[in-house]
C-alpha cells in the first residue's frame, strides 16, 4: 500500500489497472478488497481460497468450533471482544 515499504504496491497497481478491462481480474480485486467478516475455505480442493464456504449451512459446525477456539484464545490473551 502507499507509504509502506515492500508492500508490493507496484504489482497491485497493475492488477487494479487490469481489473478495469478484465472481469476475472476485477473479481480477484473485489475478493481482496471486499472480503466478508468470516471466511472458511477447503484449502485442499480450493488452494487459492476463491470459494468462501462460511455462509453454507453445512459449514456451521466448523464455524462454531472455530469461533469457540478463537474466543478461548482471545480470553487467554486478554484481548477484548469486538
Amino acid at each position: 500500500m502507499d507509504g509502506i515499504p515492500d508492500s508490493h504496491k507496484e504489482v497491485y497497481d497493475t492488477w487494479l489497472e487490469k481489473a478495469k478491462t478484465d472481469a476475472a481480474a476485477a473479481k480477484l480485486v473485489r475478493l481482496i478488497e471486499d472480503h466478508p467478516r468470516e471466511e472458511l475455505y477447503d484449502t485442499l480442493n480450493d488452494p487459492y481460497e476463491l470459494n468462501n464456504l462460511a455462509d453454507r449451512p453445512a459449514a456451521k459446525p466448523v464455524l462454531l468450533r472455530l469461533r469457540g477456539q478463537l474466543a478461548k484464545k482471545r480470553k487467554e490473551l486478554g484481548d477484548a471482544d469486538e
